[in-house]
C-alpha cells in the first residue's frame, strides 16, 4: 500500500502538471447555473404541490380519525409528518413523515417514507421510497402511492389497538395531578410534542403549560 506521503506526492504532481487554463469558459459557467436553478425552482414547485394537494390531505384524512393524532406544522418546503400520541388504547409513540427530495443536480426527484413506533411492539415498514416519474401525471401516481404506505401503516397501527370501542371513553393520566379521568370528562387538553394530554381542572392545565417538559416526562415514566 503506498504511503500517504507518496500519495500526497500524486496529488501535487497532478496538480503541477494540469492546465492552467480553465475547464469552462465563464458562458458555459453561468448556463449550467442558470441550468441548476431553473431545476431548483421547479423542485420547489414539484414539492410544494405534491406536499399542498396530495401529501398533507392524506395525512388529515387519516388523522380525523385518530384523537390522538397531531400533524407536525414544518416550515420545510416538501416536508409532512403525523404524530400519533401514547393512550391507553394504542399504548406507544407512532410518527409518520413524507419528505420530497432530490439528487445533487436537482435531476432525480423523489418521495421518502419513514415511520417509527416506539416502543417497538409491532413490525412496520420503516422506510420506502418513491422516484417521481417525469411527467405532468406525477401526482396521481404520488397520490396512490402515499395512500398506500397511510393504509399499509394502519394495518401495523390498528394491530395495537387494545379494542376499546372509543377514544372519549378512554381512560387516561393528567400528568400533573395523576388524576385517572376519561377522555369525554377532560376540563382541559394540550398537545406537547405530538402527544396530546388531558387534564382535570384549569389549574393542572396551568401548571402543565409553565413546566410542560417536566410533566411530559413524569407521565412517560409512569407509562412505561
Amino acid at each position: 500500500m503506498a504511503s500517504l506521503t507518496d500519495f500526497a506526492k500524486s496529488i501535487e504532481e497532478k496538480l503541477h502538471n494540469a492546465s492552467r487554463q480553465p475547464y469552462w469558459s465563464e458562458e458555459e459557467s453561468r448556463q449550467v447555473m442558470a441550468e441548476v436553478e431553473a431545476r431548483r425552482q421547479r423542485f420547489l414547485e414539484i414539492a410544494a404541490s405534491l406536499n399542498d394537494n396530495v401529501i398533507r390531505p392524506s395525512l388529515e384524512i387519516l388523522a380525523d380519525h385518530f384523537s390522538n393524532a397531531n400533524l407536525v406544522r414544518d416550515a420545510l418546503i416538501g416536508h409532512s409528518a403525523c404524530r400519533f400520541g401514547y393512550c391507553e388504547r394504542f399504548p406507544v409513540n407512532a410518527r409518520v413523515a413524507f419528505t420530497v427530495e432530490h439528487d445533487v443536480a436537482f435531476t432525480d426527484l423523489s418521495i421518502r417514507f419513514e415511520v417509527s413506533v416506539a416502543p417497538p411492539i409491532v413490525k412496520v415498514d420503516e422506510q420506502d421510497v418513491f422516484s417521481i416519474p417525469p411527467n405532468e401525471a406525477f401526482e396521481d401516481t404520488a397520490t396512490d402511492w402515499v395512500q398506500q404506505r397511510l393504509l399499509g401503516f394502519l394495518n401495523s397501527y390498528l394491530r395495537i389497538d387494545r379494542g376499546l370501542e372509543d377514544f372519549e371513553d378512554e381512560v387516561v393520566t393528567d400528568p400533573v395531578c395523576g388524576m385517572r379521568i376519561n377522555r369525554s370528562s377532560a376540563v382541559a387538553t394540550e398537545v406537547y410534542r405530538g402527544h396530546s394530554y388531558f387534564f382535570c381542572s384549569s389549574d393542572c392545565r396551568q401548571s402543565f403549560s409553565q413546566r410542560p417538559s417536566e410533566f411530559a416526562q413524569a407521565e412517560s415514566a409512569v407509562d412505561e
